[in-house]
């Protein structure tokens, strides 16, 4: 009783709360936090899937690029282009069942620009790398396409002129072209029955030459007829400088080269 009459009439007592432990028990409460591991629902798992990642990210679990093998096409090339230098677009079907990756490949059409740089010979290799998964990398070789009437020899050009006859009797050919139409207009020297002494001989006659060259140019010259005994001849040449084909990383050119046969 005298405890009771002790505390009678007293205010009830009051506590303060003291900031540092409050302080403390936050901070305590967020480091627990932070050491749970994160939740990993089945929307978050779904999601994960689909952008390819597959629980993880999406450069681990990415598989890799299969090479393919190398297919070689032909590039065909015309002496003028050789010559000059051009731009050829190519276009190629590219798809088949057979492309190493177990399913069917939808065909498809891939073009490749090649820039025929001046002086490139038959054989010339221009590689291209694979594209994507399913395209292949690509080598063009360089074929050329035969002339009409020029021969390419390295880096000189061949022209073949036919003599008619020798040039001791005077039957030399004095056309342009050295076509097979131009040599049928002299016709050809009627045997002698007879056998009768030739007749005299007549004086050589200037031989005219008219070569086209791959650019459309053409280029003429005439062979006075006292130089056609002396150059006009079966087995000899007559060499013309800088208009051959252009040397790969030069400013220099080849030959032309006429051969009389």
């Amino acid at each position: 009783a005298d405890f009771e009459n002790f505390f009678q009439g007293m205010p009830p007592p009051h506590f303060e709360a003291n900031p540092d432990y409050q302080q403390q028990q936050q901070r305590s409460r967020n480091s627990q936090q932070q050491q749970q591991p994160p939740t990993f629902g089945l929307d978050d798992w779904l999601r994960s899937m689909m952008s390819g990642g597959g629980g993880g990210t999406q450069q681990q679990h990415r598989r890799p690029r299969r090479p393919l093998k190398e297919v070689t096409r032909t590039l065909s090339c015309t002496l003028a282009d050789l010559y000059e230098g051009k731009t050829k677009t190519v276009t190629l079907t590219i798809g088949n069942n057979n492309n190493g990756l177990g399913r069917q490949q939808k065909r498809r059409q891939e073009q490749y620009t090649i820039h025929v740089k001046p002086g490139w010979k038959a054989g010339t290799k221009i590689k291209f790398p694979q594209r994507g998964r399913y395209v292949p990398p690509i080598t063009f070789v360089v074929e050329e396409a035969p002339h009409a009437t020029l021969e390419r020899r390295d880096a000189d050009l061949i022209y073949r002129h036919k003599v008619v006859g020798s040039s001791s009797d005077g039957d030399v050919d004095d056309t342009t072209s050295g076509n097979p139409r131009d040599q049928k207009r002299r016709g050809r020297r009627k045997k002698n029955p007879t056998k009768e002494p030739p007749q005299r001989q007549s004086p050589p006659k200037p031989v005219r030459l008219s070569i086209a060259l791959p650019d459309g140019t053409v280029w003429q010259r005439t062979i006075p007829a006292d130089r056609v005994p002396r150059i006009v001849k079966a087995g000899q040449s007559l060499t013309v400088p800088d208009l051959g084909m252009p040397m790969k990383g030069t400013l220099e050119r080849g030959n032309l080269v006429i051969e009389f046969y």
